[in-house]
């Protein structure tokens, strides 16, 4: 079975900002009573980016596609002065495959896009999504990791989300003047 997510993860307001500059964005509420995150899926016209070294640590040798471009690293630091901000990309068949995470905070990288093989190859704790998904404030329980926690877990792809996620209303307008 495969598994295949890209997209941005973090609390409503700081993903509101990129609602405001791209009226095609659409974010979406986690199935998790309570949440406070929302994810935003990378679909449409995404290619191979171009990141450059420095921002990645670790083997790349697993195949990561390095999906993310120079505008999304920009927005992600500019999205994180509002609060943490988490990249995660999936991409398994089976056990072969790959993640990846990344994690910004105060306008900075604080967490460079780690990539990780093979499934069973890691103690799911130190997982980079799971470290990423814990900057982002997630705490793990009953007995299931940060990923399963907040939902993540019930969607095997992008199109999954689109599809069966609850989309996160914009912000009801004020009266200010």
């Amino acid at each position: 079975m495969s598994h295949r997510l890209m997209l941005f993860c973090g609390p409503l307001p700081v993903l509101e900002a990129l609602r405001a500059t791209a009226n095609e964005c659409r974010l979406y509420s986690l199935l998790v009573p309570g949440s406070a995150l929302a994810v935003l899926p990378i679909v449409g016209a995404y290619g191979d980016a171009n990141l450059p070294e420095q921002l990645w640590y670790g083997p790349i040798g697993h195949g990561a596609q390095r999906s993310l471009v120079e505008s999304d690293i920009r927005f992600a630091a500019a999205a994180s002065e509002r609060g943490p901000l988490a990249y995660i990309e999936t991409d398994y068949f089976g056990r072969a495959g790959y993640q990846s995470a990344a994690l910004w905070r105060d306008g900075a990288l604080v967490m460079a896009l780690a990539t990780e093989g093979e499934a069973g190859d890691r103690c799911p704790e130190e997982s980079p999504i799971n470290r990423a998904l814990r900057g982002l404030g997630v705490v793990a329980g009953d007995g299931r990791d940060e990923f399963l926690t907040v939902g993540l877990g019930g969607y095997r792809s992008n199109d999954d989300i689109v599809n069966e996620a609850t989309e996160a209303a914009p912000p009801a307008p004020t009266d200010a003047p």
